[in-house]
């Protein structure tokens, strides 16, 4: 996290903006593209755009001609899609452009590509802000938490914690993880602003409540989410979040937020029992797309979840992202203001409004799902 004059900005990438384009790959450990007259980027970082909703980090480990040779983790079996894009990082050579900026972790210095002396630079060098490990029934009111390496505030194992009134700016990772089997929490009148993953992060708790929060300018930046995300409860594998609010746990309720700026979804939830109620979510798919607003996912096709219901949102402005895709004609921006995908149900969905989105309402295989006044489409 690297933050001049209050402004964040994003490690020197290669090129500047949007994707190379590769046109071959092997499993998920080379792909090859044509980078004549290029440097070799042996050490450096590539970013994959692996789907639609998946951008993957790795480091490169050889390169021969056009081929960059990565070491990667086992993401389920995912692999590149050919004719979709890359872009290296971190890397000092990728320094080309006003307040880009490589780290090196060997003598712990960073380099800023500036015309002049830069001014009021803010580094994070602690990973976690606060620490909850094992505790219950504490209140943290009124607290600025600013510049987590990862995250602002993280919990294992508490319960009963209350986080109000707090403004959380500039965490590398999340602004607040929830971890596992941390019940009974409560994030209300928080401003959340300027996570690179995730503003919130729910991993399974339950009886959650988020309301009355600010999140905004989350994932913002390609390449400086998270590297990979597995979902224990339903498999489902994320590269990258970019999500402004990502709850997964039974009995949550997520009401009454205003989200802004969500690179890929603003809410995506999954557990029984969920309300989903009250939320204007502004702007969102413009990092990756096939997503949703308010996105829900699940590969559980013979479960039959308690009632998740999703009334009185407001929804505006998908935005879609084809940069790093092969963009084929016809092919749309893929967003949906309320998108209710793969092996999933049981939802009451009442009274929403969707406009500025390549769809209202998308059910992708869905069952037992109640619609009534279900969105109210402009585009």
């Amino acid at each position: 996290m690297v933050v001049i004059n209050g402004i964040e900005y994003a490690m020197g990438r290669f090129p500047n903006t949007g994707y190379l384009t590769y046109r071959a790959h092997t499993n998920n450990t080379a792909i090859t593209s044509d980078l004549s007259g290029n440097p070799n980027w042996t050490g450096a970082e590539v970013v994959i755009r692996m789907t639609h909703y998946g951008l993957d980090r790795n480091r490169i480990t050889a390169q021969q001609g056009g081929t960059i040779t990565y070491a990667s983790a086992d993401h389920n079996g995912a692999t590149p899609i050919d004719g979709f894009g890359f872009f290296i990082q971190d890397d000092p050579r990728t320094l080309d452009t006003l307040n880009e900026w490589y780290y090196n972790p060997k003598t712990k210095k960073i380099q800023i590509y500036s015309t002049g002396e830069p001014s009021k630079v803010a580094l994070a060098t602690i990973d976690t802000l606060v620490f909850i490990n094992d505790q219950k029934y504490i209140s943290f009111s009124d607290i600025s938490l600013q510049g987590a390496n990862k995250i602002a505030i993280k919990s294992k194992s508490g319960e009963h914690i209350t986080i109000e009134n707090c403004d959380i700016n500039f965490s590398g990772v999340a602004g607040i993880d929830l971890g596992t089997s941390s019940n009974f929490m409560e994030i209300e009148n928080c401003i959340i602003n300027h996570s690179n993953d995730v503003g919130i992060l729910n991993d399974t708790s339950e009886r959650v409540t988020i309301t009355n929060n600010q999140i905004r300018n989350t994932g913002t930046f390609p390449g400086m989410g998270s590297q990979f995300f597995a979902n224990t409860i339903t498999s489902l594998t994320t590269l990258g979040n970019h999500i402004g609010v990502r709850s997964v746990g039974n009995y949550a309720t997520i009401s009454f937020n205003k989200i802004d700026s969500s690179g890929y979804n603003g809410i995506f939830f999954t557990g029984d029992s969920v309300v989903i109620e009250g939320n204007v979510i502004n702007t969102f798919c413009f990092i990756k797309d096939d997503g949703g607003g308010i996105y829900s996912y699940s590969e559980l096709s013979t479960k039959k979840w308690k009632t998740r219901e999703i009334k009185n949102n407001i929804v505006l402005n998908g935005i879609g992202a084809p940069s790093g895709t092969d963009n084929k004609p016809g092919y749309s921006n893929q967003t949906a203001g309320i998108y209710l995908d793969a092996a999933n149900g049981n939802f009451d969905v009442t009274g929403n409004t969707v406009t500025s989105s390549d769809k209202g309402l998308f059910v992708n295989n869905g069952r037992n799902i109640n619609i009534n006044k279900a969105c109210d489409k402009t585009c």
